[in-house]
């Protein structure tokens, strides 16, 4: 199937739906906080929708997850500006907080494009657990206020997530080969087997 075909699927004109509301968030929605929020949890459910569509029209591709993957990136980098222009304060009074987040999320994405050329987007369940708490964090700011301790919690599981992401890519030759949506999921003996392959090649590369 042709890549302008595979756009046209339900699951994938429903990613390009997410990232067209984050375009809106961030150039349409001027000081409006309230209509900001109701674009946010629209782009939050639909980065459920075209996954469950996907596997329920058997439409799982790969632009499909590379869709997802760059739609799930503007949606997060909007958060932030939106985040910023919000309450600065979380940036300005936490910079080393605000630096651990953005090292740990372009680790892993920096790695991939050096060894597979492709992002890092491996969709695993920390990675949901990190967003669902993002977007709790982000209502409760808004309406709320903001919570120092919430957004701790949040750059712990950034980093849990992106630490996972970098031993996915650290230790399996290729993740997307066989994708899996917990580092857990691979057995020990799968892991080393890959691990010592890899060591092999590298090892007669350098030799011969």
């Amino acid at each position: 199937m042709s890549d302008f075909r595979e756009l046209l699927l339900l699951s994938n004109q429903i990613t390009l739906v997410r990232i067209g509301l984050t375009i809106a968030m961030c150039f349409l929605v001027d000081g409006n906080r309230i209509l900001f929020l109701y674009l946010l949890l629209c782009a939050a459910a639909s980065d459920v929708l075209d996954g469950f569509v996907a596997r329920l029209l058997d439409q799982e591709t790969l632009l499909g997850r590379h869709l997802d993957s760059v739609a799930d990136a503007f949606l997060f980098l909007a958060g932030a500006w939106w985040l910023y222009r919000l309450h600065p304060e979380i940036f300005l009074d936490h910079p080393v907080q605000m630096l651990v987040c953005a090292i740990f999320v372009a680790a892993p994405q920096a790695l991939a494009m050096i060894k597979l050329r492709r992002n890092a987007g491996f969709h695993l369940a920390s990675g949901k657990v990190a967003g669902a708490w993002g977007l709790f964090c982000f209502f409760w700011a808004t309406l709320v206020g903001y919570n120092e301790w919430f957004h701790y919690v949040f750059t712990a599981v950034v980093v849990v997530r992106n630490v996972e992401a970098m031993l996915l890519l650290a230790l399996l030759d290729d993740p997307y080969q066989d994708l899996r949506p917990s580092i857990f999921c691979y057995s020990r003996k799968e892991l080393r087997r890959s691990h010592s392959l890899r060591r092999g090649e590298l090892q007669c590369g350098s030799s011969c």
